[in-house]
């Protein structure tokens, strides 16, 4: 049994899924003691079954599908109730985030209980992205700080850790499954008194300059309700111990 588990949530990655499975490859040459898992948010196309070949092949991935699309936040949840072991983590599919990050996740995790990765600690590459982009994060940021009371500059990032008893104590009461997620699980870890470190997250090259689907109406109508939910949730004693 693994001590630190990988969850990467995944939908409609046929593109680049083998791409990501060969950066574990590589990044497992170095490091033990990581169990990765996949977890398939329903994928439309053929991802799962490019997922079976590779594992068939060489047998350092696990994989999860969960049949219909549910969300991010539900997929992580999924792959977090099922795992096994002192720590977990989740980290986006697309390798906006290197595995380089994992050894000092894991790390900083024998001191906090969660612990995330934080854009606003790296190097800021921000000329390659898109202003419809920084206009939503900035946008999302402060109605955060100002809804939720949570001091961190950057909550949306999908490079997050957490004690694994501590991440099933947050995820059984979780919510949302999609928009704003990150934010709830944050929040509910800050209300139980779990202690949350950070950590720089440096963004991919490539991924800066990646085409976006962000529409500035619909995705902040989204974030505000996300918060809403939140806020609502917190004052029906939904997230009570």
């Amino acid at each position: 049994m693994s001590k630190n588990n990988v969850i990467i949530p995944v939908y409609n990655e046929s593109e680049r899924i083998l791409n990501t499975c060969n950066a574990i490859t590589a990044f497992l040459k170095d490091n033990t003691g990581y169990n990765f898992l996949f977890v398939d948010d329903g994928s439309e196309d053929n991802t799962v079954e490019l997922l079976k070949q590779r594992k068939e092949k060489f047998h350092d991935i696990d994989i999860l599908p969960l049949g219909k699309n549910m969300g991010k936040g539900a997929a992580v949840r999924a792959g977090i109730m099922q795992s096994k072991g002192e720590y977990v983590c989740f980290i986006d599919g697309d390798l906006a985030y290197s595995f380089n990050h994992l050894p000092r996740l894991f790390e900083k995790l024998k001191t906090f209980d969660v612990v995330i990765g934080s854009r606003s600690l790296g190097f800021k590459n921000n000329k390659k992205l898109l202003l419809r982009r920084r206009i939503l994060g900035a946008g999302f940021n402060f109605l955060v700080r100002l809804i939720t009371q949570l001091p961190y500059k950057d909550t949306q990032a999908g490079l997050k850790g957490f004690r694994l008893d501590k991440a099933k104590t947050i995820f059984a009461k979780q919510t949302i499954s999609r928009f704003s997620f990150d934010v709830e699980t944050l929040f509910i870890a800050k209300k139980y008194g779990f202690s949350i470190g950070e950590i720089s997250a440096i963004v991919a090259k490539q991924h800066t300059e990646k085409n976006t689907r962000v529409n500035l109406v619909i995705d902040t109508i989204r974030m505000f309700l996300g918060l809403f939910k939140i806020h609502y949730y917190n004052l029906t004693g939904k997230y009570k111990q």
